[in-house]
């Protein structure tokens, strides 16, 4: 796929994944993620503050799942005044199957809830598009631990919930250009949040999802 997308085509997309959230269908959405477990980013070089976050949407065009990542701040109003300066700041990036990972992620727990997506994803889909928040409609990353033209692989993940409910979605992040151990995904997998539940304040407040509202 061209992933030279026009900004009405990447509303329209993000449009059509929350289409099928609100149908709650899950046999579709399931289908949709039998084309990768994860994708692949590459953070552009923006003038970002220092203290932000990341938002990735999924979206559907063609039949296929997409994912549009752009940084919190320049995903608002101001940005979306002028076309052009909000399509620089989106990366489409495509699902791709990644059965392997590097020596980066040291953490057991990591790998559980990337291998929990793999084994139990079709059955969490079903139960989540169920429940009151429903399946995810963006994630959350702190900036920070994407670094500005680095490379990372980015893994769907679930994380068991405590509560013994369905488990939360999860991204679990492979710096890979990063083989330290002080470094790698231990430090901030923990951190990457879906909405909703979106929050009053703070940066998962849902008025802060600028490409939602005018999708």
């Amino acid at each position: 796929m061209d992933k030279t997308l026009d900004l009405k085509e990447i509303l329209a997309s993000i449009a059509s994944w929350n289409t099928l959230r609100n149908e709650k269908n899950e046999l579709v959405i399931n289908n949709l993620f039998d084309a990768g477990n994860s994708f692949s980013y590459n953070r552009p070089k923006l003038e970002s503050a220092q203290d932000s976050f990341i938002h990735v949407y999924p979206g559907v065009k063609d039949g296929k799942l997409l994912l549009f990542v752009i940084d919190a701040d320049k995903d608002n109003a101001q940005e979306a005044k002028n076309p052009e300066e909000i399509l620089a700041a989106i990366t489409v990036c495509e699902l791709d199957h990644s059965p392997e990972l590097g020596s980066e992620i040291p953490t057991e727990e990591a790998l559980e809830r990337i291998k929990s997506w793999k084994d139990n994803r079709i059955g969490w889909v079903k139960k989540q598009v169920e429940t009151e928040e429903g399946i995810f409609q963006a994630f959350v990353i702190p900036s920070s631990d994407l670094q500005p033209g680095q490379e990372s692989k980015v893994y769907f993940a679930l994380k068991p919930n405590p509560d013994g409910e369905n488990a939360f979605a999860d991204l679990i992040i492979d710096d890979m250009q990063d083989n330290s151990n002080d470094s790698g995904l231990s430090k901030y997998f923990d951190l990457v949040r879906p909405v909703p539940p979106f929050h009053i304040d703070g940066p998962l407040e849902k008025e802060n999802f600028y490409l939602l509202e005018i999708s």
